[in-house]
This record gives C-alpha cells, structure tokens and sequence, in this order.
C-alpha cells in the first residue's frame, strides 16, 4: 500500500479511532513518517489537492514545516527554490485560512529564508521578494502580514537546524531589511488600514525588535506607523495590538544608543503624552470598581479589565525604562509617579502587584550613591539625595497608607478591604525606607487588634514578616516586638496556611531582630519552642513549620554571648533526643518499626536537630550537645541503616555538625566516620559519600586522622568504581556518581596526599571518564568539576609533588579523554554543560599543549563533513593550536561554541556526530 494511503488512514485513525491502542500506533507511524524522505513530497501533494480535509492539510503544513526546519540538508540542492515557490503558491492557496494551516505555512517559509541565502531571493532580500509576490493583490494581504510577522521573529529561534555562522548571517540581512518592512507595512497602511490594522501593528512590533541602532531616532518618531500604534491605544479591537507594539517603542528608547536617553528624547516626547492620556481611562475604571452597586455585562468587565492590565504595563514599562529620569523628581516624571501610584491603588492585585518592582527601583534609584555619578562631591551627593528623599517620601508613605487601612472599631470597617490593604503595603516592603517612623508603627501597632479571620491573619502574619528587616532597625521595635510575637505565635494554633505564614514570619522576626531578642525574649522564646516541639502540643504547626521555628530560635542563640549558650541549647535539644530514645528504645524492644513508631518518628526529630547545628554559629558548646547525643544517633545508623530516607536525614544532621563543631568534636568524628564505611558497605547510599566528603573539607588537615581517612576513602571509592563499569550503571545510580565525585574533588583540593598516590587513583580517573556523558545535571557537573581539578592540580605548584604520578595516570588517557570531552562538546551531553566542558578541555590544552592538538585533530577528523566543513573543523583546531603556544583563550572559546552549535543544529547531525565519535566505545583504561 502507497505511503499516502497509509498517511490519511494513520491520520483517520489518530483523531477518530475509539481504540487508544490504535491511536497510539497511529501516533507512532506519524512521528516516524515525519522523519523519512517521502514525507517533503507527499505533504506537499496533499496541500495542494483541492479534495483533502482540515485534519490533514494541517498535519501535512506542520510536517513541512518541521521538515524544512529540521531536515532541510536532506532536500537536494535543485528541489530547494521549487520548494520555496511551492509553498508560495499554497500561502496564496490558503490566504483566507484556515489559520492553522496559513501559520505553518508562513513559519515554513520563514524558515526556507533563513536557510536559503539573500542572493537567491533577488536583489532586494527575502522581504522585497514576499512583498512582490504576495502584497501586489490585495487577496493575499493576510499572508503577507503573518510573513512579515513571523521572519523577524523566527530570526533568533534556534527551531530551525541551520550554522551559527548562517544564522548571524540571516540577522544581519534581516536587520538591513528594517527599512524595506516598514515601508512595506506604511504602504500597506495607506491602502489597508480599515482591515488589516491590528495585523499591521503587531507586524511593527516584530520588526521594531531588529530596529534598534539601524532607524534615526527622528524618522522614526514622526513614522506613520509609530502614530498607528499609538492612535491604537485607543481603540478597543486594536488596543492589546498597540500596547506589544508601544511597550516595544518604549524599549527602542533606551536600548543603548552611544547618545544615552537624550538622544532618543524626540521620540519619548511622542510616546509619553499618548500614553499618559490613558490615565484618565484607568483612573475612571477604578472609580466604577470601587462602586459596590455597580452591576453590568460580566464580558464587558472583563473586557475592560484586560484593558486596566494592558494600561497597567504601560505605565509599568514606562517607570522602569525611565526611572532614572524620573528619580530626578522633575514636575514631568511626576505624572508618571501618578500614573503608578494609580496602578498600585488597584483592588485587583495582579493590577497592583505590576508596579511594585517599580517602587523598588525608584527607592534604589534615590538611595544608591552609583546612581549619582555625575556629581562632583559628597556634599553634593549628600544634598542631592535630600532634595529627592524630600520629594519621594510622601509618596511612599501614601503607597504605605492605600486602601482604606483603617481601626477595626470604624464603623465602616471590613476584613477584606484590610486584607487587601495589607496585600499591597507588604508587596512594597523592599521600597519603605528603613527609617520610616510614621505609617509603619502605626500599621504594626494595629496588626495585634484585628479580629481573627483566618485569611486576614494569614495576610497579617506575612506583611509582618516583609518587614522584618524594618523590625530590626526602627527605634520602635523594643516596644512593637513583644505583641507582634505573641501575634505569631498566637497564629500557630490556627491550622493551614495561618499556621505556616505565622511560622516562617517568626523565623524573619527572629533573623533581623536576634540581638534585641537574645538579651530580652529568650526565655519567653524558649517556652514558646518546647510547647512546639512537645508531644500533644495545642499548635497546629505541620512538620516544615516548625523548622521554621527551630530555625527562627537558632539564629537568636547565635548572636547571645557564647557563655550563656549551653543551658539553651540543652533546652533546644532536649525534646528531639528524648523523643529519639524512646523510638530506638521500642525499636529494640521489638526488633522493628512498628505502627507507633516509624521512620517519620526518627526524622521528623532529626531535621529539628539538623536545623539547630546548621544556624546556631557556637561551636564548643554545640560539640558538647552532639557528643551527648552520639550514642542515640548511633543507634539510629544501626538500626536504620537500610532505610534511604532516614540515613539522609542523618548524615545531613552530622555534617552540620561536623562543619558547625569542627575540631572540638575530638574523637566522634572517628566513631561517625566508623558508621560511614560500615553502612556504605552494606546499603550504598550516596548520603555517606557526601558525609565522608564534608569530613574531609573540615578535617583533611588533620594528622592525626589522615591513616584513617586514607583508608576511608581507598574504601569508598573502591566501592563506587566496581559498581559504576559502564555508562547504563552511571544513568541508574546519578546520585551515587554525583556524591562519588564530589567527595573525589574535595579530596583533590584538601588532601591530594591521601588520593594521587592511592593505587585507587588511576581506577576512579577511568571511571570519571566513562560518565563524562551522563545526562544527570548534578553528576556530570561533579565529574567534571573532578576532572579539571586534577588537571588544574598538574599544572600547579602545589601539584608538583605528585606531577610524576599525575603524567603516569593523565597523559596516556589524553587522547582518549580529549575524545570524550569533544563528543561532549558537540551533543554528547546536553547544551547547559557546554560551559563545564569547555573548562575541562582548556585546562587539559594548558597541562598538554602540543599533545592536544594531535589529540584534537585525530578526533575532530571523525566527525562528517556533511555536517561540520573541512574549514569548520580546520577553524577549530586553529583555536586549539593558538590556545596551546600562548594565544586568547577566548578564541577558543567562541570556535568551541561554533563548531557546538554546527554539530547540535538538528537531532540528526548530533546522530551522526555521536555515531562517528563513539564515546560510549572508547576504552577508558591504559
């Protein structure tokens, strides 16, 4: 049976079969006739049969289209302009629609222009070849308007598999096209205006993106089509239109012309008063919204809403673009200030919430001495920002004071209207002054008043912990803190989100106020936390919670003097350790977990503790807590050594401690380090690699451990390189060759004594190389960072102790190793690790020089012509040989990123690329 036959019966199947076994097979066959050579002819047939329906005229435009993007190499060179005029004539086949199919087509024919070189569309470009095709006849205005809208869009997109060097090429020739499209769209303007307008404005904005520093400033601002956009503003069927394409103008403005903002005043003096004539609009809407007795068509509120949020981020684009003018405090910028301050006394918080980055903005503007550069002193720095904080700060405190925020005993009083004024005063928290004493004690002295509805407290809670930092300065705070703590810790008996807001507000109060909390509060504090950690406790606070409240009462503890510490951490301690000696203890009484105690009854308490040695800073008397509680975590490693979570949960906790405590935990570091190897033995888990790890970060140094640590680690990683052989075991076990290599360069930088000379050296080298390719984030980013370390060390004078060894183990891998990290380079791995490859592949260049080049050239001649040239391959081994006698590493960079982007183009070339180089094949050992 004919492929085509086949195609329209896979596509009846897909969208009309019952079967999901059948539609999946169907499915299956249309991806797989996507990827083959008959699909360009027969998607092209289809489109053009007059007889053939939506489903596959849509499917046949989007196979072309992908084919074109992707697979374009495969069409031979004379089949490539008759394709072009082909798809031509099918753009004015479907120039009334569908829809659907006309943009595939038109992405199809963007992508033939970026394939196909500006020679072969005639001498004005691509953009005056469509123009003469397909706006001559007004029946194929819509498609040439979707065409010119998509090229300047498609000009940056990596969907279409073409080289680096063809894709600049076609930016550039796009960019020197701004002219031809503007007057094409003008023209159009002039004879279409009434019903392509909104096609015409959003072609402007497209193309206005590739006009930055090829349009005069002047020319532009007295463009019809500037005025279009504008004049659309007021329109409702062209306002969304008009607001992409002035929102893009705005950006014109200030997008780094060498004569700054100034140069582009003419235009900013045409944009700002059009836009600022829509104030009245917004502030009018606002009006009709505040009304509670307004009542209308429910579509044409919401039509009207949209329009608020589209004025919105106009005046939002407008402050930030020109918020350095605007700082200036000059009668002009206020208008705009107005404007925003309109936008942030919205009911609607998606509304409001759009001007609050530009507040933060503004106060860095008025307060950030780098925004006055253009003064001669600090005298004059210090006057200026005087003058602006005095024109500002009325405008901040009314920002502080929108919404009606008024005393629960008001008549006209209501939770909501509160709620929504609390909304808005914490979402400018980053932009009240820190020395603000007028709106802000009195907003806080409130909180304590209000009645308790759960989302007002939840609102409550939150805007207390935005300003957290003001807490910690205001000369108000001694006399605000006492109730606004017993605020929160009222709200951790309100379950739900209550609880968790008033939770993580407390850990916020507790950080920016620990000083004053420490000498006066401590022992309420302490009260507070035991019934929180106790059983049967009345709060409602879910496990994460309360780390936010171990967390809050550490950071307290670490600013008291270290001599008052101890007794409290005790008392911090004392719950989670009682509790895990009950669990180990009914653990040994019945050999097992049982259904009252679980694992959760061992973690939930071990996090606590973790919390507590990761953020109180008191070393000896956090030493003297964790030798106490040794031998019930001891018990835990026995008894639960197999369960994954719980052994996590564990090595976290002592690796706190280990990096909290650090020498004073004496021997217990031995007895932790026992448990380390024995369980890792039994379970390997990645967790003990990463304790052993963040032992020998703080203890490498240490001669009295360095025997034990040697064998440590001789162990561990004798372990890890028999499991990971090959590259399937890295893909199945990421989080053991993520931990294995972590622990392999903290090695190589606190203790290559213990490494380079163990016989386990050369084997964990091996195995570093055979999972250079793993597709895991974290992994691939540890073997990488391992291997340059190692060759960074080489090539270093702390290195030179162990160059001999180093050679021994490095140089006879090299052309291996080189191999690998190229077939990296160019799709082997994803593109986000590019960056660490590149780091690996230089430092190997400095340790080797000469040796890589041959090394290089051996393998980048495997790679196929047909998908990197003989100048591409020679371009890059150029850089590799320039690199290697002294010259930019730069060079080599921007040759690496190039022959990566021609190697990676389409999923077929890293096919070839991968199936030339073999990665995967080379023996890794010597």
């Amino acid at each position: 049976m004919e492929a085509r036959t086949l195609l329209l019966q896979a596509l009846q199947a897909l969208y009309h079969d019952p079967s999901p076994t059948t539609r999946n097979a169907a499915n299956q066959w249309l991806q797989d006739f996507q990827q083959s050579l008959e699909a360009w002819q027969i998607s092209d047939s289809l489109l053009h049969d007059p007889s053939i329906n939506l489903e596959v005229l849509y499917f046949c435009a989007q196979t072309l289209r992908t084919k074109i993007q992707r697979d374009f190499d495969d069409l031979p060179l004379d089949s490539r302009i008759h394709l072009r005029d082909s798809v031509l004539m099918l753009l004015r086949r479907f120039q009334h629609g569908p829809a659907s199919v006309r943009t595939q087509l038109c992405l199809a024919l963007a992508g033939l222009a970026m394939h196909i070189s500006a020679g072969d569309w005639g001498r004005g470009g691509v953009v005056k070849w469509l123009k003469e095709e397909l706006s001559v006849s007004n029946e194929s205005v819509s498609s040439f308007l979707e065409l010119l809208t998509v090229l300047p869009q498609e000009a940056y997109s990596h969907k279409t598999a073409v080289k680096p060097e063809r894709r600049r090429r076609f930016q550039k020739e796009l960019g020197a096209s701004t002219q031809d499209a503007f007057e094409a769209l003008t023209d159009l303007l002039s004879r279409n205006a009434s019903v392509h307008i909104v096609q015409i404005i959003v072609a402007f904005a497209a193309w206005l993106h590739l006009a930055h520093g090829r349009m005069n400033v002047s020319t532009l601002a007295s463009h019809p089509l500037v005025a279009a956009a504008l004049s659309g503003l007021t329109l409702d069927t062209s306002f969304d239109a008009a607001v992409d394409a002035v929102t893009e103008l705005i950006r014109f403005t200030v997008s780094g012309t060498p004569g700054g903002l100034a140069e582009q005043m003419p235009l900013v003096q045409i944009i700002v008063p059009h836009v600022m004539a829509l104030k009245s609009r917004f502030v009018g809407s606002l009006k009709i919204t505040a009304d509670e007795s307004h009542s209308g068509d429910f579509e044409g509120e919401e039509e009207d809403h949209e329009i608020m949020k589209g004025i919105a981020q106009l005046f939002t684009e407008m402050g930030e673009s020109y918020v350095e003018i605007i700082a200036n405090g000059s009668v002009e910028a206020m208008v705009i200030v107005e404007a925003l301050v309109a936008v942030t006394s919205h009911p609607d918080v998606t509304i409001a919430e759009m001007a609050f980055n530009f507040w933060y903005r503004l106060s860095n503007a008025i307060t950030t001495r780098e925004f006055y550069k253009g003064f001669e002193s600090e005298t004059a720095v210090g006057n200026e920002m005087e003058r602006r904080a005095s024109i500002f700060r009325p405008i901040f405190e009314h920002i502080i004071s929108l919404g009606g925020f008024m005393s629960p005993e008001a008549a006209s009083w209501n939770w909501q209207s509160v709620e929504a004024s609390l909304y808005c005063i914490r979402g400018i928290a980053k932009v009240v002054p820190r020395d603000e004493a007028t709106i802000m004690p009195q907003v806080m002295m409130l909180l304590p008043r209000l009645p308790v509805h759960p989302q007002l407290m939840y609102t409550a809670y939150l805007t207390i912990g935005a300003y957290a930092d003001w807490l910690g300065v205001a000369s108000s705070s001694l006399s605000l803190l006492p109730s606004l703590l017993e605020l929160l810790t009222g709200g951790f008996s309100i379950a739900g989100d209550p609880a968790a807001a008033a939770a993580l507000a407390f850990k916020h109060v507790c950080d920016a106020c620990r000083n004053s909390l420490g000498s006066q509060c401590i022992n309420a504090l302490v009260t507070v936390y035991t019934e929180a950690m106790g059983k049967g406790s009345k709060f409602q606070l879910e496990a994460e919670d309360e780390l936010q409240v171990v967390e809050g009462l550490s950071m307290v503890v670490s600013a008291m003097p270290g001599e008052k510490t101890a007794q409290i951490l005790g008392a911090l301690c004392q719950p989670m350790v009682t509790s895990l000696q009950e669990a180990v203890t009914e653990f040994q009484l019945s050999g097992h977990l049982t259904q009252r105690v679980s694992s959760h009854s061992y973690t939930v308490n071990i996090d606590r503790l973790a919390n507590i040695y990761r953020y109180v800073s008191h070393a000896e008397p956090l030493a003297s807590c964790f030798k106490g509680t040794w031998p019930v975590l001891e018990n835990v490693f026995l008894q639960m050594g197999a369960d994954v979570r719980t052994m996590e949960r564990l090595c976290r906790l002592c690796k706190y401690a280990v990096r909290a405590c650090g020498r004073f935990l004496g021997d217990v570091v031995g007895a932790v380090l026992e448990q380390v190897q024995e369980r890792f033995q039994q379970h390997r888990q990645s967790c003990f690699l990463y304790l052993a790890s963040e032992v020998i970060k703080v203890f490498s140094a240490d001669p009295s451990l360095a025997t034990y640590l040697g064998n440590l680690i001789f162990l561990l990683f004798g372990q890890v390189v028999n499991v990971l052989t090959n590259i399937e075991a890295f893909t199945s076990l990421p989080d053991i060759a993520d931990d294995c290599f972590l622990l392999a360069s903290r090695c190589t930088r606190y203790c290559p004594n213990l490494l380079v000379p163990s016989p386990i050296f050369a084997p964990l080298v091996d195995c570093a190389m055979t999972g250079v390719t793993i597709q895991h984030r974290e992994a691939c980013s540890s073997i990488l960072t391992f291997l340059q370390d190692i060759l960074n060390l080489s090539d270093s004078a702390k290195g030179q102790q162990y160059k001999d060894v180093l050679d021994s183990v490095l140089h006879p891998r090299g052309p291996n190793l080189c191999r690998i990290l190229i077939s990296a380079l160019v799709g082997a791995v994803p593109e986000s690790r590019v960056e660490e490859v590149i780091g690996v592949l230089e430092s190997l260049v400095h340790l080797y020089e000469r040796d890589v080049v041959q090394w290089a050239e051996k393998s980048v001649r495997l790679i196929p012509v047909s998908v990197a040239s003989e100048e591409e391959q020679k371009a890059f081994l150029h850089a590799i040989t320039s690199t290697a006698t002294g010259g930019d590493p730069i060079a080599l960079r921007n040759s690496i990123e190039d022959l990566s982007d021609v190697c990676r183009r389409s999923k077929k070339t890293v096919e070839l690329v991968q199936s030339a180089l073999r990665p995967h094949e080379l023996a890794v050992g010597c």
